[in-house]
């Protein structure tokens, strides 16, 4: 039986895409994965409600991502928890990891986007390489972002494309019979909200 280790530290009170993404990838590999015995990473200050109900164990560790203690502590964690794979549901992974890894790129718009955070810019520009580069499998939620990684210099066969799906029920039909626009987003500006509301305008 396979042991995957998967880093749910992302998710915490301030809930984002990202920790959305996380609960949910897991919470369905919990269902649907067959021969699969997990182990979770989540950091203590986390709401145990926050995280998918299931059979598996749960590893603390009050680690920030992006930071220097990620990279210096998170080796020997994995190493305790005797794991075959470890698994990141976004950019952050131990460059020294001591079993096979694999991590999420949900996109690239932090190495170039002028309102990115300084913090980010550079994790992308100088730590992000080493870790696709050394990482077994990269998963990417789009295909510009997967062209866009092989355009890196990365082989074809080592980046997935796995699209995002969603776990929203059927609207009712209220809402099916009517103009509706659902746009996810946090309000940044390479979003570009007001175009979207732009051309559904003009639908």
């Amino acid at each position: 039986m396979t042991h995957v280790l998967f880093d749910l530290r992302v998710v915490d009170s301030h809930w984002h895409g990202i920790s959305r993404y996380a609960v949910e990838l897991f919470g369905a590999l919990l269902k649907s994965a067959r021969d699969v015995r997990f182990t979770a990473i989540a950091r203590p200050s986390c709401p145990r409600s926050l995280l998918p109900p299931g059979d598996y164990r749960v590893v603390p560790a009050e680690i920030r991502p992006y930071s220097l203690r990620e990279q210096a502590q998170l080796p020997a964690i994995i190493r305790r928890a005797n794991a075959d794979l470890y698994f990141s549901p976004t950019y952050v992974a131990p460059i020294a990891s001591p079993i096979p890894f694999a991590f999420t790129v949900h996109d690239l718009i932090d190495v170039s986007s002028p309102d990115a955070k300084l913090k980010h810019r550079l994790y992308f520009r100088r730590v992000l390489p080493f870790l696709v580069a050394r990482a077994d499998v990269v998963v990417t939620v789009s295909n510009f972002s997967r062209q866009t990684l092989i355009g890196f210099g990365l082989p074809a066969e080592k980046v997935a494309l796995v699209p995002n799906g969603h776990a929203l029920a059927s609207p009712p039909d209220a809402v099916r019979s009517s103009p509706r626009l659902l746009h996810i987003t946090n309000g940044r500006p390479h979003k570009n909200t007001p175009l979207v509301f732009h051309l559904f305008r003009r639908l």
